[in-house]
C-alpha cells in the first residue's frame, strides 16, 4: 500500500478512535450526583433542571457520534470508490481555464458535502434543539442563512481561494510566505469589516436604548478606559433562546453586542458584570494574544502545506495519476492536516481557559463579583450547561472553564 494511503487510513481510524474516547468522557459524568454540586447551586438549579441538562448533553453527544461515524463511512466510500479522481477527470474534460476548473471542482465537492450534512443540521436544529426549548428559528430563516452563507462563500471565498492557488502555482517552494501574509491581511480586513457589513446580513443590530443599563455600561467603559464605538442589541431570539454577549471589531469599529435574550434574563448589575468580563479580555490583551496564535497557526499550516502540495504521492493516494492539480491538493491536505489542527486547537483551549479566569478576576475588580456569579449561574441554567463534566474532557474540549470552577475562583 502506498505511503499516503497508509497515512490516511491511520488518520481516519485514529480520528474515529479519539472521537469515540472523547465522547465516552463526555458521557462519563452524566449520571446525577448531588454531592458534586454545592448546596446553594443545587437549590438554584433544582434537580429537574440539572437532569434536563444531563439529558441534553447525552442526546447531543450521541447525535455527534452518529454524525461522525457517518462522515467517516462517507469519506471512505468517496475515497475508495474513486470519486475524487472521477470528479477531476469529469471537470478537466471541459477544458476550462485553470482557475475556473478549480472553482468548479471545489464548488462541486463543497456542495456535495453540504447536501450530506443538511439532514444532520435540520435534525439538530428542528428536532434536538427544539425539543429542549432552544430553537426559535423557522425553516425560512434557516435556509436564508444557508443561502447568504453560500453567496458570501462565492463573493469572498472564491477570490481568496484563487489568490492562494496563484501563490502556490507561481512561487512554488516559497508560496507559504506569500499565502500566509495574504491570508493574515485578509483576516484582519474581515475582522474590521464584519461588524458593520457581514454580521448585519444575519442579525439585526439595534443601538441600545437610553436608560439605566446603557448608563451603567458607558460608565463602566469610561472607568476601564475602554474606547467604545457602539452598544448594540442583537435579535438572537430570532434563532435561539440561548443567551450571549460578545465584543467584536477593532480600531474605531469596536462594538459590544448583547443578545436580546440576555437582556431579558439578566439584571442591569449582572449585565454590567458580564460586560466587565468582556472588557477584561480586551484590556488584558487576550484578544491580541489569540489573534497572534491564530496567525502563527496559519503560517504553520501553509508551511506544512507547501511540503505536501507538490508531492505526487498525495494525488496518487486519491487516484489521480500523472497530474498534480493544486486545487485537489488543497482538499486532500485538509484531511491530512486535521490531527495537527487538533494540537493547535488544544493549545488555544488551554490558553482560553486561563484567559477566562483572568477576565473574571478583572470583572470582579471593576464591577460586582456577586453579580457575575449570579449571571454565570443564570446563563448555565438557561443554556443547560453540564455542571460536572469529566476533567479530561474539559482539558481536551472546553474553551471556558466549567461554571463551578469559575464560581469557586470568584468566591476565593
Amino acid at each position: 500500500m502506498p505511503v499516503f494511503n497508509t497515512i490516511f487510513f491511520i488518520i481516519l481510524f485514529s480520528t474515529l478512535f479519539f472521537f469515540l474516547f472523547d465522547s465516552c468522557l463526555s458521557l462519563k459524568n452524566l449520571k446525577f450526583k448531588k454531592e458534586l454540586v454545592p448546596e446553594d447551586v443545587f437549590n438554584f438549579f433544582g434537580k429537574e433542571k440539572i437532569e434536563k441538562a444531563q439529558k441534553y448533553h447525552r442526546v447531543t453527544t450521541s447525535f455527534s457520534v452518529f454524525q461522525s461515524v457517518f462522515s467517516l463511512l462517507l469519506f471512505l466510500s468517496l475515497w475508495l470508490g474513486g470519486f475524487f479522481s472521477w470528479l477531476y477527470e469529469f471537470v478537466s474534460t471541459y477544458e476550462f481555464s485553470f482557475y475556473v476548473e478549480a472553482l468548479v471542482y471545489v464548488g462541486a465537492f463543497s456542495f456535495l458535502m453540504f447536501l450530506f450534512s443538511l439532514p444532520f443540521g435540520l435534525w439538530s436544529t428542528f428536532k434536538i434543539e427544539e425539543s429542549f426549548g432552544f430553537n426559535k428559528t423557522t425553516l425560512k430563516t434557516y435556509f436564508l442563512d444557508i443561502l447568504k452563507g453560500m453567496l458570501l462563500g462565492v463573493l469572498l471565498g472564491a477570490p481568496v481561494f484563487c489568490a492562494l492557488l496563484f501563490f502556490f502555482e507561481k512561487f512554488s517552494t516559497s508560496a507559504w510566505i506569500y499565502a500566509s501574509v495574504f491570508f493574515i491581511l485578509f483576516s484582519l480586513l474581515m475582522t474590521y469589516l464584519a461588524p458593520s457589513y457581514i454580521m448585519p446580513l444575519f442579525n439585526k443590530f439595534s443601538p441600545l436604548e437610553e436608560g439605566e443599563l446603557k448608563s451603567k455600561i458607558e460608565n463602566l467603559a469610561k472607568k476601564c478606559s475602554f474606547p467604545l464605538a457602539g452598544l448594540f442589541v442583537i435579535d438572537g431570539s430570532k434563532r435561539s433562546s440561548k443567551a450571549n454577549a460578545f465584543f467584536t471589531g477593532f480600531g474605531k469599529n469596536k462594538r459590544i453586542a448583547l443578545f436580546d435574550t440576555l437582556i431579558e434574563k439578566q439584571s442591569s448589575e449582572e449585565l454590567e458584570a458580564i460586560l466587565a468580563h468582556e472588557i477584561g479580555h480586551y484590556q488584558l490583551k487576550h484578544i491580541h494574544k489569540m489573534i497572534v496564535i491564530s496567525f502563527l497557526s496559519t503560517v504553520a499550516m501553509f508551511f506544512i502545506m507547501n511540503k505536501f502540495l507538490f508531492s505526487e504521492e498525495l494525488y496518487t493516494a486519491f487516484g489521480i495519476n500523472g497530474a498534480k492539480p493544486l486545487y485537489c491538493g488543497f482538499i486532500f491536505f485538509s484531511f491530512l492536516f486535521k490531527p495537527l489542527s487538533w494540537v493547535t486547537g488544544l493549545l488555544s483551549t488551554l490558553l482560553s481557559r486561563k484567559h477566562e479566569f483572568e477576565a473574571d478576576a478583572y470583572a470582579k475588580k471593576h464591577s460586582n463579583g456577586k453579580s457575575l456569579v449570579s449571571a454565570l449561574l443564570k446563563l448555565s441554567k438557561e443554556n443547560l450547561s453540564h455542571m460536572t463534566p469529566d476533567p479530561l474532557y474539559v482539558f481536551f474540549n472546553y474553551s471556558h472553564p466549567p461554571v463551578l470552577e469559575r464560581i469557586k475562583k470568584l468566591e476565593e
